[in-house]
């Protein structure tokens, strides 16, 4: 069992796996809550502290469907931008907004794909406190009992 002390907020890991959280408050008993780690990690998300995590894995199916739709919306668009227009002289059909349209949802779909299939080790840069990204820095520092 891991314990640490912030202040008058002692938490604990337990041999569950859950997060004892206690606290004193004046004269009275401490106040004490037992949290799963992952509703801690979804508070300290809600509150800024860190970035949501991306889902476990990238389903490699998922991603060659949506390379296929990719592929496939290029066709259509090269297509339509292609396609002689009436009557003739009025313009190109590559100047039509659904054409573009078509392109724009393009370039949102390679957008999601980017973020999503993010190669691991592409995030190198760090934020400007210095943290990798996704973590900001802390407000206050945790000591362990022995050094408290």
């Amino acid at each position: 069992m891991t314990t640490a002390k912030m202040h008058d907020l002692t938490f604990r890991k337990l041999e569950d796996g859950t997060i004892q959280l206690e606290q004193q408050w004046g004269i009275d008993d401490p106040v004490t809550i037992e949290v799963h780690p992952s509703q801690l990690r979804h508070v300290a998300e809600a509150v800024g502290l860190l970035e949501p995590a991306k889902p476990p894995g990238q389903p490699r199916a998922l991603k060659k469907r949506l390379e296929r739709l990719r592929s496939r919306l290029v066709d259509i668009h090269d297509d339509l931008a292609a396609a002689p227009i009436y009557p003739p002289g009025s313009g190109s059909s590559a100047d039509d907004p659904e054409v573009q349209a078509l392109w724009d949802a393009v370039v949102a779909l390679e957008d999601v794909m980017d973020d999503y299939f993010e190669e691991p080790g592409d995030e190198t840069e760090t934020a400007p406190d210095g943290n990798p990204p996704g973590l900001r820095a802390a407000e206050f520092s945790l000591t362990s009992p022995a050094a408290a």
